[in-house]
Protein backbone atom coordinates (compact mmCIF):
# COMPACT_ATOMS: atom_id res chain seq x y z
CA UNK A 1 0.00 0.00 0.00
CA UNK A 2 1.54 3.14 -0.89
CA UNK A 3 2.40 6.12 2.04
CA UNK A 4 -0.94 8.09 0.36
CA UNK A 5 -3.30 5.26 0.52
CA UNK A 6 -2.26 4.69 4.32
CA UNK A 7 -2.93 8.48 4.76
CA UNK A 8 -6.64 8.30 3.13
CA UNK A 9 -7.60 5.82 5.25
CA UNK A 10 -5.68 7.01 8.26
CA UNK A 11 -7.95 10.22 7.87
CA UNK A 12 -11.64 8.20 7.18
CA UNK A 13 -10.56 6.86 10.68
CA UNK A 14 -9.92 10.31 11.82
CA UNK A 15 -12.76 11.67 10.46
CA UNK A 16 -15.49 8.67 11.79
CA UNK A 17 -13.94 9.74 15.24
CA UNK A 18 -11.67 5.93 15.36
CA UNK A 19 -8.46 7.15 15.53
CA UNK A 20 -6.68 10.78 16.11
CA UNK A 21 -5.46 12.48 13.34
CA UNK A 22 -1.56 11.55 12.05
CA UNK A 23 0.50 14.48 11.68
CA UNK A 24 1.50 14.97 8.31
CA UNK A 25 -1.27 13.94 6.86
CA UNK A 26 -1.81 16.32 3.91
CA UNK A 27 -5.23 19.10 4.49
CA UNK A 28 -6.18 18.04 1.24
CA UNK A 29 -6.46 14.18 2.16
CA UNK A 30 -8.30 15.13 5.20
CA UNK A 31 -10.68 16.88 3.03
CA UNK A 32 -11.26 14.32 0.50
CA UNK A 33 -12.37 12.02 3.55
CA UNK A 34 -13.96 14.11 4.92
CA UNK A 35 -16.16 14.51 1.58
CA UNK A 36 -16.66 10.61 1.01
CA UNK A 37 -18.05 10.42 4.28
CA UNK A 38 -20.59 12.79 4.05
CA UNK A 39 -21.72 11.71 0.57
CA UNK A 40 -21.99 8.16 2.25
CA UNK A 41 -23.86 9.64 4.58
CA UNK A 42 -26.56 11.66 2.04
CA UNK A 43 -26.88 8.26 0.14
CA UNK A 44 -28.31 6.54 3.29
CA UNK A 45 -30.39 9.06 4.35
CA UNK A 46 -32.29 9.04 0.86
CA UNK A 47 -35.62 7.45 0.98
CA UNK A 48 -35.86 4.15 -0.32
CA UNK A 49 -37.49 3.85 -4.09
CA UNK A 50 -41.67 2.59 -4.06
CA UNK A 51 -42.09 -0.63 -5.76
CA UNK A 52 -43.46 1.63 -8.72
CA UNK A 53 -40.34 3.24 -9.55
CA UNK A 54 -38.18 -0.48 -9.22
CA UNK A 55 -40.88 -2.21 -11.29
CA UNK A 56 -39.97 0.55 -14.12
CA UNK A 57 -36.00 0.00 -13.28
CA UNK A 58 -37.02 -3.65 -13.62
CA UNK A 59 -39.02 -3.52 -17.02
CA UNK A 60 -36.54 -1.47 -18.69
CA UNK A 61 -33.66 -3.56 -17.89
CA UNK A 62 -35.26 -6.28 -18.85
CA UNK A 63 -36.10 -4.62 -22.31
CA UNK A 64 -32.59 -3.57 -23.13
CA UNK A 65 -31.81 -7.61 -22.42
CA UNK A 66 -34.51 -8.61 -24.94
CA UNK A 67 -33.66 -6.01 -27.37
CA UNK A 68 -29.98 -6.26 -27.36
CA UNK A 69 -28.08 -7.28 -30.27
CA UNK A 70 -25.05 -10.18 -30.12
CA UNK A 71 -22.26 -8.41 -28.66
CA UNK A 72 -19.39 -7.54 -30.70
CA UNK A 73 -15.83 -7.48 -30.05
CA UNK A 74 -13.13 -5.04 -31.08
CA UNK A 75 -9.54 -6.74 -31.29
CA UNK A 76 -7.27 -5.17 -28.72
CA UNK A 77 -4.15 -7.41 -30.10
CA UNK A 78 -2.75 -8.93 -32.83
CA UNK A 79 0.43 -10.49 -32.68
CA UNK A 80 1.54 -9.73 -36.61
CA UNK A 81 0.63 -6.02 -35.84
CA UNK A 82 2.50 -5.88 -32.62
CA UNK A 83 4.25 -8.90 -31.41
CA UNK A 84 5.09 -9.00 -28.12
CA UNK A 85 8.98 -9.88 -27.69
CA UNK A 86 8.37 -13.20 -26.78
CA UNK A 87 6.49 -14.03 -29.87
CA UNK A 88 9.34 -12.23 -32.05
CA UNK A 89 10.64 -14.85 -34.54
CA UNK A 90 10.75 -14.78 -38.57
CA UNK A 91 9.19 -17.46 -40.42
CA UNK A 92 6.25 -17.23 -42.65
CA UNK A 93 4.15 -19.99 -40.65
CA UNK A 94 4.31 -18.27 -37.19
CA UNK A 95 0.76 -18.66 -35.26
CA UNK A 96 -0.69 -15.72 -35.06
CA UNK A 97 -2.60 -14.34 -31.81
CA UNK A 98 -5.73 -12.52 -31.40
CA UNK A 99 -7.21 -10.80 -28.44
CA UNK A 100 -10.94 -9.68 -28.74
CA UNK A 101 -12.22 -7.63 -25.50
CA UNK A 102 -16.03 -6.89 -24.89
CA UNK A 103 -18.95 -8.62 -23.06
CA UNK A 104 -16.40 -11.49 -23.30
CA UNK A 105 -12.92 -12.07 -23.89
CA UNK A 106 -11.54 -14.31 -26.57
CA UNK A 107 -8.36 -15.60 -27.13
CA UNK A 108 -7.77 -16.96 -30.66
CA UNK A 109 -4.10 -18.67 -32.28
CA UNK A 110 -4.11 -19.40 -35.74
CA UNK A 111 -1.64 -21.35 -36.90
CA UNK A 112 -1.01 -23.47 -40.25
CA UNK A 113 -0.41 -27.19 -40.29
CA UNK A 114 0.17 -29.20 -43.60
CA UNK A 115 -1.22 -25.64 -46.13
CA UNK A 116 -4.67 -26.05 -44.11
CA UNK A 117 -5.32 -23.64 -41.04
CA UNK A 118 -5.45 -23.94 -37.36
CA UNK A 119 -7.84 -22.14 -35.37
CA UNK A 120 -7.30 -22.80 -31.38
CA UNK A 121 -9.21 -20.60 -29.22
CA UNK A 122 -10.05 -19.52 -25.29
CA UNK A 123 -13.42 -17.66 -23.84
CA UNK A 124 -13.18 -15.97 -20.96
CA UNK A 125 -15.86 -16.43 -19.01
CA UNK A 126 -15.48 -20.33 -19.85
CA UNK A 127 -19.56 -20.64 -19.34
CA UNK A 128 -20.14 -18.48 -21.88
CA UNK A 129 -21.43 -21.02 -24.00
CA UNK A 130 -20.87 -24.88 -24.72
CA UNK A 131 -20.47 -24.68 -28.91
CA UNK A 132 -17.96 -22.27 -30.85
CA UNK A 133 -19.79 -21.25 -34.37
CA UNK A 134 -17.35 -20.67 -37.21
CA UNK A 135 -18.37 -19.63 -40.79
CA UNK A 136 -16.81 -19.61 -43.91
CA UNK A 137 -18.63 -18.22 -46.63
CA UNK A 138 -21.58 -20.15 -46.40
CA UNK A 139 -20.18 -23.37 -44.52
CA UNK A 140 -20.50 -23.59 -40.99
CA UNK A 141 -18.64 -25.59 -38.38
CA UNK A 142 -18.92 -26.25 -34.95
CA UNK A 143 -16.80 -26.98 -31.75
CA UNK A 144 -17.43 -28.31 -28.50
CA UNK A 145 -16.09 -25.29 -25.74
CA UNK A 146 -14.68 -27.32 -22.96
CA UNK A 147 -15.15 -26.32 -19.34
CA UNK A 148 -11.44 -24.21 -19.26
CA UNK A 149 -13.30 -22.34 -22.30
CA UNK A 150 -10.96 -23.75 -25.01
CA UNK A 151 -12.07 -24.87 -28.78
CA UNK A 152 -10.24 -25.59 -32.30
CA UNK A 153 -11.31 -25.94 -35.16
CA UNK A 154 -8.94 -28.09 -37.87
CA UNK A 155 -7.98 -28.13 -41.23
CA UNK A 156 -9.55 -25.40 -42.41
CA UNK A 157 -8.98 -23.10 -46.01
CA UNK A 158 -7.32 -19.60 -45.81
CA UNK A 159 -9.84 -16.94 -45.70
CA UNK A 160 -12.10 -14.82 -43.83
CA UNK A 161 -14.12 -16.15 -40.83
CA UNK A 162 -17.37 -15.18 -38.64
CA UNK A 163 -17.02 -16.74 -34.93
CA UNK A 164 -20.15 -16.87 -33.05
CA UNK A 165 -19.76 -18.57 -29.19
CA UNK A 166 -23.40 -17.83 -27.64
CA UNK A 167 -24.85 -14.41 -28.45
CA UNK A 168 -21.15 -12.72 -28.62
CA UNK A 169 -19.99 -12.55 -32.19
CA UNK A 170 -16.15 -11.89 -34.35
CA UNK A 171 -16.53 -10.59 -37.79
CA UNK A 172 -13.55 -10.88 -40.47
CA UNK A 173 -11.22 -13.82 -38.36
CA UNK A 174 -8.44 -14.19 -40.80
CA UNK A 175 -7.48 -17.35 -41.26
Amino acid sequence: MSNREVDFAAALDAVLGRAQMPEGVDPSVRARAMRLIAAGRAAIEQPAPSRKTLRRADSIFRAALRDAKPGLLRLVFDSWLQPAPALRYEGADRPRFLRYDGPCTIELQIGSVGGRVELRGQIDPADAASEARLQIGKRVRRAAISAAGTFAFEGLAHGTASLQIGETRVEAVPL
